[in-house]
C-alpha cells in the first residue's frame, strides 16, 4: 500500500522516548530533525577548528540536543557540554548510545546474533 503524503509526513515525525536512569527517575530524549543534525555537526566542527579547548565527542552533542522537557523542547544548551563532561561516565555512555540508536547513528545487534557473541568474546 503506498502511502499518502500525510501519512508518510506523520510517519517520519521525530519522536520521544522516556529513559530511566535510576530509581524512580528517567529522562526524556527526543529524535532530532534532519536540520537539528545538521545544525549539531556544524556546532562540533566549529568547536573542532577552535584549537583552544579541545572539542567534546559528537555524541555528547548530540546529548545536549536530545534532552528535553515535557513537552519536548531542548532541556539543555550547547554551553551545558562541559559540564555534561564532567559528569559520570556510565550515566552519559548510556544516554549517548541511545541518542545514537535513537537517530539512526547505531543500530543496536539482536542479542543472539553472531556479531553480539563476537563483541562480547573480544571485550578484554
Amino acid at each position: 500500500m503506498n502511502l499518502s503524503r500525510d501519512s508518510l509526513l506523520e510517519m517520519f515525525k521525530a519522536k520521544t522516548i522516556t529513559v530511566d536512569i535510576g530509581p524512580g527517575q528517567s529522562v526524556i530524549l527526543r529524535e532530532l530533525t534532519v536540520r537539528q543534525i545538521e545544525e549539531a555537526r556544524a556546532e562540533q566542527k566549529a568547536a573542532e577548528a577552535d584549537k583552544q579547548v579541545p572539542a567534546a565527542p559528537f555524541g555528547v552533542r548530540l546529548l545536549s540536543w536530545s534532552l528535553a522537557d515535557a513537552e519536548g523542547n531542548r532541556l539543555l544548551e550547547s554551553g551545558d557540554i562541559e559540564q555534561l563532561q564532567q559528569s559520570g561516565n556510565q550515566h552519559i555512555e548510556n544516554l549517548v548510545g541511545k541518542v545514537l540508536e535513537l537517530n539512526g547513528f547505531l543500530k543496536v545487534p539482536e542479542k543472539n546474533s553472531e556479531a553480539t557473541k563476537s563483541v562480547a568474546s573480544n571485550a578484554d
